[in-house]
């Protein structure tokens, strides 16, 4: 059976090494800030993550990784059976079961033909050719490698969720929700539900409320002492 994944060995590593390098530049081009943004390196420079200097800059990487990195969340999600696969007991079943939610088309299983007949029996019974999965033994070098490729949409869900999971750090080494909008300003919708996948939630009312109520209390308190010096002023002394 012939199938795209029938790629010689030598281009099989070239496309890794590829993909390895790509992994390295997402990361260094839109994650590396999150070292930047650490509670520890912040304190060693005596300063925070909302200091003005850093918030406008911190704010920008956030929009520009939202709206250039981050790729629009799938229709289509990974097949319920095929993240039930496996026998759930041994490495090679792991491996192949955490493979279907990375971002890489390609996963081989080099061992005895004991082993890769079990992978294979696991596949089948997750029908997962049905859903686009493909396999076959590659009979070079010993022992022979099973090699399996996995369905473009599954790929483009695992880079999905490569992404959102740097976008998420990034916010939460911003603050809380309250901090990531003081920060983001009129971008804070577009850029969280960019990166979330769900609409930003609503400021919580009971905050507001309790911050206005300790705004007025106060208020009323100083009046308060106002009017108690007032009358103390006026009051006329008793010799």
């Amino acid at each position: 059976m012939t199938l795209a994944l029938e790629i010689s060995e030598h281009e099989r590593l070239e496309r890794a090494h590829c993909e390895r390098r790509q992994r390295r530049h997402v990361y260094h081009g839109g994650a590396r800030p999150i070292g930047y943004w650490s509670h520890s390196r912040m304190k060693a420079w005596k300063t925070h993550v909302a200091a003005p200097q850093f918030s406008a800059f911190c704010a920008e990487v956030l929009k520009l990784f939202a709206q250039r990195l981050m790729p629009k969340k799938p229709t289509e999600q990974i097949p319920a059976q095929l993240l039930s696969f496996g026998c759930g007991r041994c490495y090679e079943c792991t491996s192949v079961k955490a493979f279907f939610t990375t971002n890489t088309p390609f996963h081989s299983v080099t061992a005895t033909a004991a082993v890769r007949a079990h992978v294979e029996k696991q596949l089948t019974a997750v029908s997962a050719a049905k859903y686009g999965v493909k396999w076959e033994t590659s009979k070079f070098g010993r022992p022979y490698t099973l090699q399996i490729q996995k369905s473009e949409s599954m790929v483009a869900h695992g880079k999905y969720k490569q992404r959102q999971t740097q976008g998420l750090q990034m916010l939460a080494a911003l603050g809380d929700l309250t901090i990531q909008r003081q920060m983001l300003g009129a971008d804070f919708d577009s850029v969280y539900e960019a990166i979330a996948g769900t609409r930003a939630p609503s400021p919580e009312p009971s905050v507001v409320v309790a911050v206005t109520n300790s705004q007025e209390n106060a208020e009323k308190c100083r009046k308060r002492a106002l009017a108690g010096v007032v009358v103390s002023a006026k009051r006329p002394r008793i010799s």
